[in-house]
């Protein structure tokens, strides 16, 4: 009954709290050639004037979107608790694979559009098969191949191991394209050669409310009922084995094997009942806050957009927590000529898992390994004690991306040029104490950034071919 309670309660919360004020968020039913969640291509193009801009709200009420043969609803995506763009992609488009390796908020996630092109016989591998992420047109950085290659066994990379895609607000997110077409993945160059995903933050005033306030949370439940082992069950499994040995020579070599913790009855450490699902699971709350504002015209306009999402994991102690912010601002100074702007940045903090693995495959080093950890609450309940006394597992990630661009059109010519900019760093501090270790103490202090600075130019110029040409008729 308890259990009944905590489950109903918990999808009474998640169904969201607050009010939904929209602002610049594009709607309404479109269909598009690509395989996107896109309400409308043309976020970021200002409008002639004011009346054009409440014309086009009025025609967009729902962002139902009609691609290809798919219809998704940004919105409701949105009232979900994904906080990765892998996550909003998942079992959403055809071609699309993501795959998370792990239950861990925030961890790295792989992506194939299509399959894959070359072998993959490593996480490296992996690695060098992902697409491109463009936002507003920036190539995003993510890690290399070479993060798995520093250390000798490839568990996790260098670095905070964070997904950096995990950082964008996606209530922020006007549109997501996967890009399949040869031609168009041809125009973006050999960034583009494992597929590309265009992702389009909003990007201007367009019309609507100009506020959007947003609450929603929720409570992410453990498993109920967790089957645990002792050495009483790793014994009986062992001795099974006992049949098979064809003297009474091998059977008491084969007994003389067994590790000495599995050979006294009497210690409770290893045979007494196992309970430790209620130290290492536990309920962990989902939430998250977003808020825009904007305002403009036919001359101008702006849009300010804030998030913070809090993500737990329901095991051992794991969580994902970041801050975001965005700013994006449009202005016509002369009839041709216009300036546009945008800057997002974000914050991004992870507590990681405490698994063993992990940890050695880090340090490089493996202590004596003959006695595990005891099933038995007290003790595990003292170990994580120690662990969290002294420990210190920081990682963080900050990000900084942004354009400042001008456009001038005169008749059928438009030239247009931008200076883009992507930065980001990765932070790791970690320290475990010898208590841990069989008297060994591992500092490690990494620091590392990407950054990618672009100046892209285009220029078009339509010609109106029956502006100039005789009209032909035909009997």
């Amino acid at each position: 009954m308890k259990n009944a309670i905590i489950r109903f309660c918990a999808i009474v919360a998640l169904l969201g709290f607050g009010s939904e004020i929209r602002a610049a968020r594009s709607g309404g039913h479109l269909f598009l050639p690509n395989d996107s969640i896109s309400p409308d291509e043309n976020t970021g193009q200002m409008m002639e004037n004011t009346d054009l801009i409440r014309a086009a709200h009025d025609t967009k009420k729902k962002a139902v979107i009609y691609a290809s043969k798919d219809t998704l609803n940004l919105w409701e995506l949105s009232r979900s608790p994904y906080i990765s763009l892998q996550q909003y992609l998942k079992g959403t488009l055809p071609g699309v694979y993501v795959q998370e390796t792990t239950g861990e908020p925030g961890t790295m996630q792989n992506m194939l559009i299509r399959g894959l092109s070359t072998p993959v016989f490593s996480k490296g591998d992996m690695s060098s098969a992902q697409p491109v992420v463009f936002l507003n047109g920036i190539p995003l950085l993510t890690n290399d191949a070479y993060v798995y290659g520093i250390k000798n066994a490839e568990v996790n990379p260098i670095g905070t191991a964070t997904n950096i895609l995990a950082s964008l607000n996606m209530d922020n997110v006007a549109s997501i394209e996967v890009v399949k077409d040869a031609a168009r993945l041809a125009k973006l160059g050999p960034l583009a050669a494992n597929g590309a995903i265009l992702v389009n933050l909003k990007d201007g005033y367009y019309g609507g409310s100009n506020m959007f306030i947003r609450a929603n949370g929720g409570i992410a439940i453990p498993p109920s009922e967790i089957k645990m082992t002792n050495a009483a069950n790793d014994y009986a499994f062992r001795m099974r084995f006992t049949d098979l040995c064809a003297t009474n020579d091998q059977r008491t070599t084969y007994l003389n094997k067994m590790p000495a913790w599995m050979k006294d009855f009497r210690d409770m450490n290893f045979f007494g009942e196992p309970d430790w699902a209620n130290d290492y699971y536990s309920m962990s709350p989902l939430y998250n806050f977003s808020a825009s504002m904007g305002s403009g015209g036919s001359m101008a306009n702006y849009i300010f957009m804030l998030g913070y999402t809090g993500n737990d994991g329901v095991a051992d102690n794991t969580n994902f927590n970041k801050l975001t912010a965005s700013f994006a601002l449009n202005m016509n100074l002369t009839d041709q000529l216009g300036v546009s702007c945008l800057l997002n940045v974000a914050r991004v903090s992870r507590n990681g898992n405490r698994n063993m693995r992990d940890r050695y495959a880090e340090i490089e080093y493996l202590p004596d390994l003959t006695t595990p950890l005891s099933s038995v609450s007290s003790v595990y309940r003292s170990y994580l004690d120690n662990y969290e006394e002294y420990k210190k597992d920081d990682n963080l990630n900050n990000l900084l991306n942004g354009y400042l661009g001008v456009n001038y059109t005169w008749g059928g010519l438009h030239v247009d040029t931008r200076l883009m900019m992507d930065y980001n760093t990765n932070v790791r501090h970690v320290f475990w104490p010898m208590g841990l270790m069989e008297s060994v103490n591992y500092v490690s202090n990494y620091s590392g950034y990407n950054r990618r600075l672009i100046w892209q130019s285009s220029a078009d110029y339509k010609f109106d071919i029956q502006k100039y040409c005789c009209p032909i008729k035909l009997k």
